[in-house]
């Protein structure tokens, strides 16, 4: 009976080849999301007790449309295109394989993971979380599209070329690196390149010490700045420039507890905040630490970990302290809209997502649920502008989608 079986492989890849899979995926992961935020929102918004009970129908249903849909239509970009047949895809591959995507925005940009050449393997939290600050000091230019970490970080590791993962996330610039940590000595590379043209326009060594880690990041920023032409605005300039935790010891320790809370498990949680409490107790108080308190509260209550009045009360009083540091904080702002949206007042939330977005232009979860709370207020159409910023800073984030 060899024929079954190969029957049943080429269904299986024509379903992966028709993004089924993806789509099922996606749509599992996106009622779970929206089941948890009805039933979070929908008592503060005065909604029907059935509010929950019919989205979970309308989802129920939605499924199997949404796989007949996939099947027959891919949703990209470029707008919504009927999947093509076997055979006229290979009757078009030889042309396909020569053209160049050049729709890409012409200032945007991923950082990818910066490789851990450490001796340590454990050093690892190390790279990564200079690969987030970076993407984060570049989030503040307002000229230049930055893939969010999420979406980063899928290339951990790979093997696709950076004209294949700059095509596949639609930017024209990729910056890579490498960290080699030993002790308190310390080497990054770092290289800029032009992935249309797959040239260098920028590559540097940095040598020293852990001190110097912060000014070696305020170089990496300012020189993309420079070498994509894009010049910085005062305000810019001080985001990128200021240092917010100048104690290696709790800069460490705030990047580990990143580190775990990006795991998205109550024990990664639980490990976060330990780190967290220890960099408070060293440095004393500062907003950066809060900021990160906050959100790792907030986890515990979007996940479900835990969703007591006590943890709501922390997280508010995480957004207060940090406003007491720096009214300036986007992080700030964010969670502030996020505590707004759960007393019910969604106006006010979405005023806190914009100024949030008007100190860090690429704050990915600020667009998100400035889009949601735009949604339910009955302005599809400025959400909708939130939600093409979002699949464009974060495409490969199921979230997005």
């Amino acid at each position: 009976m060899p024929a079954n079986p190969n029957k049943l492989s080429q269904f299986w890849q024509e379903l992966k080849r028709r993004r089924v899979i993806h789509v099922i995926i996606v749509y599992a992961t996106a009622a779970v999301v929206i089941i948890g935020l009805v039933s979070d929102v929908y008592e503060s918004l005065n909604l029907p007790d059935w509010t929950p009970a019919l989205t979970l129908i309308i989802l129920v249903i939605g499924f199997p449309l949404a796989i007949i849909f996939s099947w027959i239509y891919n949703v990209s970009r470029n707008g919504l295109v009927k999947t093509e047949a076997i055979g006229s895809i290979e009757q078009k591959s030889e042309a396909r394989s020569t053209s160049v995507k050049t729709t890409s925005q012409e200032k945007s940009i991923i950082v990818l993971p910066f490789d851990n050449i450490s001796p340590d393997p454990d050093q690892e939290y190390f790279s990564d979380g200079l690969t987030e600050e970076i993407i984060t000091d570049l989030s503040y230019i307002n000229d230049l599209l930055v893939i969010s970490r999420s979406s980063s970080m899928v290339f951990k590791g790979t093997r696709k070329t950076i004209k294949e993962i700059a095509e596949e996330v639609n930017v024209k610039y990729v910056l890579e690196g490498s960290v080699r940590k030993a002790g308190n000595k310390l080497r990054i590379v770092a290289q800029l390149i032009d992935a249309s043209s797959d040239s260098h326009l920028w590559a540097e060594k940095y040598s020293g010490t852990l001190d110097d880690i912060f000014s070696i990041q305020e170089k990496v920023s300012s020189s993309i700045a420079d070498a994509l032409k894009i010049k910085l605005t005062s305000v810019e300039k001080q985001k990128i420039y200021e240092i917010q935790i100048d104690n290696t010891e709790v800069y460490d320790l705030y990047i580990k507890a990143q580190q775990a809370f990006h795991t998205l498990t109550e024990a990664g949680f639980k490990q976060g905040l330990h780190y967290i409490n220890q960099g408070l107790k060293i440095f004393g108080d500062n907003d950066k630490l809060y900021a990160l308190q906050g959100m790792v509260y907030l986890g515990y209550i979007e996940i479900g970990f835990d969703k007591d009045e006590s943890i709501f009360k922390k997280v508010e009083e995480c957004t207060e302290k940090v406003f007491s540091l720096n009214p300036d904080s986007a992080d700030g702002h964010y969670l502030r809209g996020h505590v707004q949206r759960w007393h019910g007042d969604v106006i006010g939330g979405i005023k806190n997502y914009n100024k949030a977005l008007s100190i860090e232009p690429n704050h990915y979860w600020a667009n998100f649920w400035r889009s949601f709370n735009y949604a339910i207020s009955g302005h599809g159409e400025v959400a909708s502008d939130s939600i093409s910023k979002i699949l464009n800073s974060d495409p490969l984030n199921p979230y997005s989608h």
